[in-house]
């Protein structure tokens, strides 16, 4: 099922729901691989990409996600995006249980208060303040799954992008001329979506619907004219290669 994924050679822990064969050997699993991300990745500011968004009579507003990064705790000001909001953290639940804080990896439900009127959607992103922002035009490193190495990229291609909990849909533009298996490409977006060095994303047909790539973002911060935009990915792009 997964040969030829960026799953080939992973473990394969036996688990049973009914039994509990393996459950623990499972969760250790997923902790140690949390861990040795964190180690290569270290980013101790707070970030939640928002998945559900809901009201509960006498508490307000209260959103659910996984924490990418950091640490929040109960009084917290944070910043929602892409609104630009400051929101303050009335509340904290993890399981159902309340608590006084979370870090990265925990399931979080956060209660939050905020003086403007506002739509909390699915894909919008909480943070500590002034770290994070939205972007339209990312330089990514694409690499093509090995079952859609026949998949051919082209200039101009229309595709989905799916980072945290957001989806937009992009258009590529390919440094080199020709499509390889691993390439830096410029995605120029239709909607603005929440970005940041290093961020992983998933890359779907437009239609029908199958994921075709995964990337990681090089630069979010893009500005300037689209031929000097092209010149300055082609020489991360070069950069690249040489270090190969």
């Amino acid at each position: 099922t997964v040969k030829g994924t960026f799953l080939n050679g992973c473990k394969i822990i036996r688990t049973s729901a009914i039994t509990g064969e393996g459950i623990k050997d499972l969760k250790n699993e997923l902790i140690n691989l949390e861990k040795e991300k964190y180690e290569k990745f270290k980013r101790d500011i707070f970030r939640m990409f928002i998945d559900r968004s809901f009201s509960v009579k006498g508490f307000g507003t209260i959103v659910t996600g996984t924490i990418s990064s950091g640490l929040i705790n109960k009084g917290d000001n944070l910043e929602l995006l892409p609104s630009e909001i400051k929101v303050k953290v009335r509340g904290l639940q993890s399981h159902d249980n309340n608590v006084d804080s979370l870090e990265s990896g925990s399931r979080a439900a956060i209660n939050l208060h905020f003086n403007e009127k506002i739509q909390i959607t699915r894909g919008c992103h909480l943070s500590e303040r002034g770290y994070f922002k939205v972007t339209k035009i990312i330089v990514a490193r694409l690499k093509l799954l090995t079952k859609t190495k026949k998949y051919k990229l082209k200039n101009n291609l229309r595709v989905r992008i799916n980072i945290g909990t957001q989806e937009s849909i992009g258009r590529i533009l390919l440094v080199e001329n020709e499509s390889i298996e691993s390439s830096i490409v410029i995605i120029k977006l239709e909607k603005k979506i929440i970005a940041s060095f290093k961020d992983r994303f998933i890359i779907r047909a437009f239609s029908p619907v199958s994921t075709i790539a995964g990337g990681e973002i090089i630069d979010y911060n893009i500005k300037g004219k689209w031929n000097d935009i092209k010149r300055y990915a082609k020489k991360i792009f070069c950069s690249k290669t040489d270090s190969d």
